[in-house]
């Protein structure tokens, strides 16, 4: 992008062309990234066994966040080249399944069907959002529905019968430390993203409403 850049202050010529090679490059990164990301599932079998109609789900919030970033600062590549690091390694990809496995636990018995899972998450994420903006605590009842309603999108059809049972399993599964690499892979993304920061702010603020929850069971 800066030689094209270059190229446009020292030569004169069509200023649209030097226009679309930059588009045109920012298309292409984008590419590589799905490449990469698609190329690196299948080799390591990460959604092995998940039904079809699931695997864009897992990945969704990481596509549109990430995988589809347009504007990307020296920072931010120094982040994605980290990333793909990251994601290479297959200690992180075990970790990674560890840290998913109330999604692949659901998704065998789903009580949703995938495009309807998302659209739901999507809305969680959304009253996350406005809980953040109106600086609501954890205990509050706006946050402790949203917090009832998480549990729910991740419980398959024979666990939603005992609700009450399986919000403590959930809520305890969630309390688990992520690893490092977990973490890392989190900080990298925040870095990549400002959106995806948001995304993470509104899952500590899940988390935190997850505790305070179990501390009153």
């Amino acid at each position: 992008m800066i030689s094209i850049l270059r190229m446009a202050k020292e030569n004169e010529g069509d200023s649209l062309q030097y226009v679309y090679d930059l588009v045109h490059e920012r298309a292409v990164n984008n590419e590589k990234r799905s490449r990469f990301i698609a190329k690196r599932v299948e080799e390591s079998k990460f959604l092995e066994g998940v039904p079809a109609e699931w695997r864009s789900s897992l990945l969704y919030n990481f596509n549109k966040h990430i995988v589809n970033q347009t504007k990307t600062s020296a920072k931010q590549t120094v982040a994605w080249n980290e990333l793909q690091e990251l994601i290479n390694d297959p200690e992180f990809i075990s970790d990674l399944r560890k840290d998913e496995f109330l999604f692949f636990n659901m998704v065998h018995q789903p009580r949703l069907g995938a495009d309807a899972w998302v659209k739901n998450l999507e809305g969680i994420h959304t009253r996350l959002n406005t809980a953040l903006k109106r600086k609501l605590g954890a205990e509050s009842p706006f946050v402790q529905a949203i917090v009832e309603d998480t549990a729910m999108l991740y419980a398959n059809s024979e666990q939603s019968v005992d609700q009450e049972e399986f919000f403590r399993y959930f809520a305890e599964y969630s309390q688990r430390t992520p690893s490092e690499r977990i973490e890392r892979f989190n900080t990298l993304c925040s870095l990549l993203s400002p959106k995806f920061r948001l995304f993470s702010q509104g899952n500590l603020l899940l988390l935190q409403g997850i505790k305070w929850r179990l501390e009153q069971m």
